[in-house]
């Protein structure tokens, strides 16, 4: 019996504003815009891009599915699984 479960489920949306929104609205931010304009745009860019790239993968696992063989969910397979001998240490 083949079962198949999505092991991941997302319980947010992605992102709908931008990371600057938020993060400018505290003032540690704003400060670095001010004090190195330059580097604050790259910083932005940056966590920008962490983001979308980091909800892109959460959004690829969560459509993967699960396939298992005869499993009942516990990760011990079926009862005529084989089991692994015990590791042994030479005295």
């Amino acid at each position: 019996q083949l079962q198949r479960i999505f092991p991941l489920q997302l319980d947010t949306r992605s992102p709908k504003k931008p990371v600057g929104e938020s993060m400018y609205q505290e003032n540690r931010f704003k400060m670095l815009t001010k004090s190195k304009p330059t580097d604050a745009k790259q910083l932005l860019a940056q966590a920008q891009e962490d983001v979308n790239t980091r909800y892109a993968m959460y959004e690829y696992l969560a459509a993967r599915k699960l396939e298992m063989l005869n499993g009942n969910g516990n990760g011990n397979g079926n009862s005529d699984a084989i089991k692994t001998p015990e590791k042994t240490t030479n005295s």
